[in-house]
């Protein structure tokens, strides 16, 4: 098929023109052609339409090609314009090349014309590609300039192998303290604004290796001696033949000290709740003569805080022995310190009162009363036992059940209970009894004894009854043991919760 030309002819006679545009149609071409003979027709074509390609004869009358040649580049200087005449001497020819024709045909070797516009017309749009490519390249030149002036991100550009800085945008500036000039033709070693300068050379290798940069924290020294942290990224560049090193640095210093107060403040809290929790655990538990107490605490420490798992064995007289154990929803700080309120509140209402039921009525009242109170419940098992005569009596609030470990391994659960205290008031506990006859074990625990899991199966009571059946002739510091033993082997080798065991043996 033709390729569709758009032709301007400068040329007085038609029949040569149209010579000239039967050789192009011969050529492949379907020209679409005007003639023009003068200098105001040419001016006049050139405003009316874009045209492929200009061919003009070297001699007009009053005109010459040399004119129309500067009237076209004068418009245009990128279009392809060939001199098309009878006869043209070689210092003309050079003339009009040097002029901006882009070759000469003699008339009377007009094979040479379609030739010569297949080639013009190729360079043409091989000179646009170029120049389109090229506006593209500083297009996209003065945005990378324009971002890295004004990026919020510290960016510097170094020599890779020297670290010479070569330009450092405002971010710069304004974080290290330097001026441009300061900096420019300076290296990073100079300016010392590395803290750890095996840091950059670590870099450099890394990018050697192929390996890509990101995100690396590294911490630098401003001019003012100010330490600022930093994510760290960078690319190795090819700029001129030149390796150059584009580094990107987003400040971090602020949330970095944000990170450490945190911290900090964390581990403030948790030695404050690790010695609120170590006065609610007393360090020798005991319930005077004819008895053997043992207690084992296992802290799990779930995210570096403390859990809400406390007990106490204290005296009330000659005769009575109190037994507490108790569990807070939650951790940390305000577990520790509702467990503190808890122990305290049912201490005193023991000490005023001979029944264990009435005592967690009267300290579930004042728990629920308290309007700064934590938002958290409390579940514990209360025993008060008879020391002389070995009855006891027993109270719980939502807690796992105490059990008796008899002297011949029989296991009984003192099932007993109502709703966890800090719940609802008012809200009676019931009161049971039983007894400790020489050689029975008392057995209270926290649920991270019997909730020890292996895969989806509990240790549950059965798996406690087991442990207490099979150990019943232990002594109590060994039963003990050997209760949280059974839990964590069941767990394989790790407690998801924290655990607490008390034992009160009444002795034969």
């Amino acid at each position: 098929m033709s390729v569709p030309l758009r032709v301007l002819i400068v040329e007085d006679s038609e029949d040569d023109a149209l010579i000239v545009a039967l050789e192009l149609r011969h050529g492949g071409y379907d020209p679409a052609f005007e003639r023009v003979e003068t200098r105001d027709g040419l001016e006049s074509a050139l405003d009316r339409q874009e045209w492929d390609i200009v061919l003009a004869d070297y001699r007009l009358p009053g005109f010459s090609g040399l004119d129309a040649l500067k009237v076209v580049r004068d418009r245009d200087p990128e279009i392809p314009f060939i001199i098309v005449s009878g006869q043209i001497t070689e210092e003309t020819a050079v003339e009009a090349m040097k002029g901006g024709a882009q070759d000469y045909v003699l008339k009377d070797n007009l094979a040479r014309l379609s030739p010569a516009v297949d080639r013009e017309l190729r360079e043409m749009q091989t000179r646009r590609e170029r120049e389109a490519m090229e506006r593209q390249l500083r297009h996209s030149q003065e945005l990378f300039a324009k971002a890295f002036r004004s990026g919020p991100q510290i960016m510097a550009i170094t020599v890779l192998d020297t670290g010479e800085c070569i330009e450092v945008n405002e971010a710069f500036v304004e974080a290290m303290g330097f001026t441009c000039d300061e900096v420019v033709g300076q290296t990073v070693f100079d300016l010392d604004i590395w803290l750890d300068v095996s840091q950059r050379e670590r870099l450099v290798s890394a990018l050697a290796g192929g390996e890509q940069v990101r995100n690396w924290e590294v911490r630098f020294r401003t001019r003012h001696g100010e330490l600022l942290t930093g994510l760290l990224s960078a690319e190795a560049l090819e700029v001129d033949g030149q390796r150059r090193l584009l580094t990107i640095v987003n400040d971090i210093t602020d949330r970095k000290k944000a990170e450490e107060a945190l911290e900090e403040a964390l581990a403030r809290e948790q030695r404050f709740s690790l010695l609120l929790q170590r006065a609610l655990l007393p360090s020798e538990p005991t319930a005077g003569p004819g008895y053997d107490v043992a207690a084992e605490y296992v802290p799990v420490y779930s995210s570096q805080e403390i859990g809400g798992d406390f007990y106490d064995v204290f005296r009330l007289g000659e005769c009575r022995v109190g037994v507490l154990i108790g569990d807070v929803s939650g951790k940390g700080l305000e577990a520790a310190a509702m467990a503190a309120a808890t122990r305290s509140t049912i201490h005193a209402f023991v000490h005023e009162s001979a029944s264990a039921g009435e005592a967690l009525q009267r300290a579930n009242s004042v728990l629920c009363s308290d309007e700064d109170k934590l938002d958290s419940f409390v579940t514990v098992f209360l025993v008060i036992i008879d020391a002389c005569s070995g009855e006891i009596s027993y109270s719980s609030a939502g807690h796992p059940p105490a059990a008796i470990c008899r002297a011949d391994g029989d296991v009984e659960f003192l099932e007993c209970g109502q709703l966890p205290l800090a719940l609802q008031d008012p809200l009676p506990f019931e009161e049971r009894r039983d007894n400790l006859e020489p050689g029975d074990k008392l057995v209270l625990y926290t649920d991270g004894i019997i909730e020890a899991r292996n895969g989806l199966e509990l240790l549950d009571f059965a798996g406690l009854q087991r442990t207490l059946t099979a150990n019943a002739r232990l002594p109590a510091s060994e039963l003990a043991r050997a209760i949280v033993g059974a839990a964590t082997d069941w767990s394989g080798g790790k407690l998801a919760d924290d655990a607490a065991v008390v034992i009160v043996e009444r002795q034969g």
